[in-house]
């Protein structure tokens, strides 16, 4: 007979036989939290000189040193004991189950097996919490008075609220652990299987998505990783959830938030269905499980068919990195179903707990071994057609593209907040783009010169949308311009939010070898620079794309917003040309900003090659070498200067008509004297050659962004006439051919 009023009973009689459970949980916190307290205490005040040396330090000072033991080390500490003592409580708490002889004892008892297994369940949470619980009062109440003598009393009230979240997320994070040890348990039959089951549980599902998504990092070249989302990711494995929950709560500074919120629901959501599960699944258990492998046949044929495609995808993917691209697919495939056989048998064995039954189930290895296979010959040939995905043109609803290249923006995330606000809605010219784009992917996707990585987010009528990255190369200005030089594009990739404007923090105006910074009244200040600079944008878009002109100045921007997350910073950097004359007068006209420039005095400007001078290298060698760092310049005959300034601002290539066979050593007469030549530079002299130079030489570059369609920069070394030497920048291809020749001499 059996009598629900025996449950206290059994609790009693069940603690009695896990007293070292308690005494380990109560030394662990003991430890953790009065006696952690105490030596930090100790270590303050021997550090500040006592009491007298804490009460100088100002107010603020003193209450985080104390806010920082209670709001991050309390629940960062007993986050470690609550997941380890849950491991520990939830395999030795019904130990009973793994022994025939002891479940059969354990189930004869005058109680229903509900009521048992109460009993045992709560004594599991009861073991961790109540120790807990008295030495977190005590560390309390001896942190309290400390504080008292502070003078901190007005803080005790937020310590007290914060410690009930904590204690809060603390139950959470324990029965997350717990109830997934209890479902491994209730699965299995002894303490290998129960293992088992805890690592496929805990990480299963989250080791398919990172195999997964190290597939298409691997074969998908359009493949945007930037836009997956991890953050859900944790709550599909109790044991990342757990410290992820631990780590959100500290991150936060002990600030609730109705995000946070979320997250604690739904960690508790994902504990509740766990506990769930390790319930039922020990209402079926049989008492002939015990000292077996996996009771629960569903379960055992789920975990060796879905970890032997896992172990499969891995294997192949060992012997892919192993291998040469040409002998990939051979030694690929064999690693997958090496891999996958090794690890079916294998669970088999342990499943059964029998070395006979690695082959007990050929017909599931087969499926298994053929699932790994399909799956990494998918990726491999990608079968679904991922790279070349193109849509029909009147299914294009809308399109946005990104180049990092073309842009002032230089915080990590700019990509994806530009997708998500672009619009540009021309269908005729999107489907011409992504046409190129997926045509080239299909072809290979060679390049043997520069290019530029261009995110991508394609919109549909239907409402789905993909994102992709795309190589785009110079010759597709005329697929792509349309786009980047579309309002919506710049709006987003260059133009400024004048709301924005409140959350600057910072400016920086570099000009003429001179830096200038500014950090207050920024918004007004800033306000008619902000509009003129979106002005010249909208009018001269191909000039600010292209870095047509020269560069005068470089106005850099710092931004900080304040989130429910946390604090987020933004860094712009505009590049100011000669073009760009609404932002230029708006500088003059800015308060405290000194737009005078004092050009210091040239002695001499060094162009070099950066390598070792050799005399036995034949001089036609040099000339290449010159023509390969510095572009090879328009055809300037003995105008070179004029020539070359013309150049400034065009495309780099635009000077490609003067053919590198064309030069020959007999086409010009050098003498030593006259242009001085130091090992592999040309040191220029010559008045009348510095000043042809000066005029195409800039102070900046645009150092953080650099398109395959805007002109590049080579950096000479500037020596003044008070000796100092600085760096400036060159436009590749403007350098006439005269000094380009002289450096085969």
């Amino acid at each position: 007979m059996t009598s629900k009023h025996l449950f206290f009973k059994a609790m009693k009689e069940d603690l009695r036989h896990k007293i070292w459970m308690t005494a380990l949980s109560f030394l662990g916190s003991f430890l953790a939290l009065p006696v952690a307290w105490l030596l930090w205490r100790s270590n303050v005040l021997r550090q500040y000189g006592g009491m007298e040396g804490l009460m100088m330090l100002e107010e603020l000072v003193r209450q985080e040193n104390i806010m920082w033991i209670f709001n991050s080390y309390v629940p960062g500490v007993c986050g470690f004991l609550a997941i380890t003592g849950a491991v520990i409580v939830g395999l030795s708490g019904f130990r009973y189950v793994f022994h025939k002889n002891m479940v059969d004892i354990y189930h004869s008892l005058p109680v229903k097996r509900s009521t048992l297994y109460g009993a045992c369940y709560t004594n599991g949470i009861l073991i961790w919490i109540i120790p807990l619980f008295i030495c977190l009062l005590l560390t309390l109440a001896m942190g309290g008075g400390f504080i008292v003598r502070l003078g901190g009393e007005e803080i005790l009230g937020t310590i007290l609220r914060n410690l009930g979240i904590s204690v809060l997320v603390l139950t959470v994070v324990y029965l997350l652990v717990y109830h997934l040890v209890l479902t491994a348990v209730m699965l299995s039959g002894n303490a290998l299987n129960t293992l088992v089951c805890m690592g496929f549980l805990g990480f299963g599902v989250i080791s398919f998505y990172a195999l997964g998504l190290t597939y298409f990092d691997g074969y998908m070249d359009t493949f945007y990783s930037s836009v997956v989302d991890w953050r859900n990711v944790p709550y599909f494995s109790p044991l990342l959830g757990a410290p992820y929950l631990l780590a959100q709560w500290i991150d936060s500074d002990s600030q609730w938030s109705w995000q946070f919120g979320k997250v604690l629901l739904t960690n508790a959501g994902i504990a509740g269905i766990f506990g769930m599960a390790a319930w039922l699944f020990y209402r079926r258990r049989t008492s002939e499980t015990a000292g077996q492998g996996i009771g629960n046949k569903t379960a055992a044929v789920c975990f060796r068919i879905l970890m032997g495609v896992e172990a499969g995808m891995c294997g192949w993917g060992l012997f892919v990195l192993l291998t040469s691209n040409a002998q990939a697919l051979t030694w690929g495939s064999f690693g997958a179903v090496l891999a996958s056989i090794l690890t079916f048998g294998i669970l088999d064995i342990i499943f059964q707990m029998d070395f006979k039954a690695f082959f007990a189930h050929k017909i599931q290895m087969a499926v298994t071994v053929t699932m790994g296979l399909l799956i990494c010959f998918t990726f491999y040939w990608d079968w679904i057609g991922f790279d070349t995905r193109l849509p029909a043109m009147d299914e294009i609803a809308e399109i946005a593209v990104y180049d990092a290249e073309l842009s002032n923006r230089l915080f990590y995330d700019a990509a994806e907040n530009a997708l998500e606000q672009m619009h540009y809605q021309d269908a005729a010219v999107s489907y011409a783009f992504l046409k190129e784009m997926t045509e080239r992917e299909a072809e290979g996707n060679v390049f043997d010169g520069s290019y530029d990585r261009v995110a991508v987010k394609v919109t549909l009528k239907s409402g789905e949308s993909y994102y992709r990255y795309y190589w785009v190369v110079r010759e597709d200005k005329e697929l792509l311009w349309p786009i980047v030089t579309s309002e919506t594009y710049l709006k987003n990739a260059y133009m400024f939010d004048e709301d924005s404007l409140a959350n600057c923090v910072g400016m920086n105006v570099s000009l003429a070898r001179k830096e200038q910074s500014f950090t207050e009244n920024l918004p007004e200040k800033i306000l008619p620079v902000i509009r003129a600079y979106n002005q010249d944008v909208l009018e001269n878009a191909d000039s600010v794309l292209l870095n047509q002109g020269k560069l005068l100045a470089e106005v850099e921007l710092e931004f900080r917003y304040q989130l429910e997350s946390g604090r987020r910073w933004e860094n712009y950097s505009l590049y100011i040309l000669d073009s760009m004359e609404h932002t230029m007068e708006a500088l003059r006209r800015m308060d405290g900003l000194d737009m005078e420039i004092q050009k210091p005095g040239i002695q001499s400007i060094v162009l070099d090659l950066g390598y070792q001078y050799d005399e036995n290298v034949d001089r036609a060698v040099w000339i290449e070498r010159a023509q390969e760092i510095y572009g090879i310049p328009a055809q300037t005959g003995q105008d070179g200067a004029g020539e070359a300034q013309k150049d400034i601002g065009q495309e780099a290539g635009e000077g490609d008509r003067l053919e590198k066979e064309n030069i020959q050593a007999e086409t010009v007469s050098i003498n030593r004297e006259e242009f001085p030549v130091d090992g592999c530079r040309v040191v220029i002299t010559d008045r009348e050659e510095i000043e042809e130079l000066e005029a195409l030489l800039t102070y900046i570059q645009n150092y953080y962004h650099r398109s395959v369609f805007q002109r590049q920069y080579v950096s000479v070394i500037v020596k003044g006439e008070n000796g100092d030497e600085w760096m400036e920048y060159l436009p590749k291809g403007a350098l006439p051919e005269k000094y380009i020749l002289r450096f085969g001499d």
